[in-house]
């Protein structure tokens, strides 16, 4: 007599959650421009919030003269950064439900706790895509996002390609 075999249901690991909340870190690199572009696409395709954040570091000082002079570097970084972040918040598909956030302090700690106070489900940010050697030397905000990230990072070296109007034209362009 022989014995039905028994089925196995593999079991799956969840899906992955849907990229629903963007935090786009900006500085006024050409690279952290590829992630807002980016971040502006993946918002209209996938109908995700979006959150842009700028970190600015101004050290701190016990001589009255230059702490002087570091609130004036204050100001002018607050300045440009609002102007940063409001440059990038007209670029998304929905400006007007946009967060903005303006931070002083470590770029990577800011990034990483907004990404946790957040909610979000991708960070996205701009690389300047530096050796190993220099890296090593010089650190990496990118690098240490990465490392501590409570969320996957995506970071851009370089532009996203454009979008194609149908899926044949990079078939046909590869035909010659």
């Amino acid at each position: 007599m022989r014995k039905s075999p028994t089925r196995r249901t593999a079991t799956r690991p969840p899906l992955p959650r849907p990229f629903k909340r963007l935090l786009v870190a900006l500085d006024t690199s050409e690279q952290a421009q590829y992630a807002v572009d980016a971040a502006a696409r993946l918002a209209r395709q996938l109908r995700a919030e979006v959150v842009l954040i700028s970190v600015f570091y101004v050290a701190r000082t016990s001589n009255a003269r230059i702490e002087f002079i570091a609130q004036d570097v204050r100001r002018h970084c607050i300045d440009n950064g609002q102007k940063l972040l409001k440059a990038a918040k007209s670029r998304m598909p929905n400006p007007e439900s946009v967060q903005i956030v303006l931070r002083e302090g470590d770029a990577a700690t800011e990034i990483v706790r907004a990404a946790s106070v957040y909610d979000i489900d991708l960070i996205l940010m701009g690389t300047h895509a530096k050796g190993r050697i220099a890296k090593a030397l010089l650190g990496s905000v990118a690098s240490a996002v990465v490392q501590r990230a409570p969320c996957p990072v995506l970071t851009l070296a370089h532009p996203l390609r454009p979008l194609h109007e149908s899926a044949a034209e990079p078939a046909s362009a590869l035909s010659g």
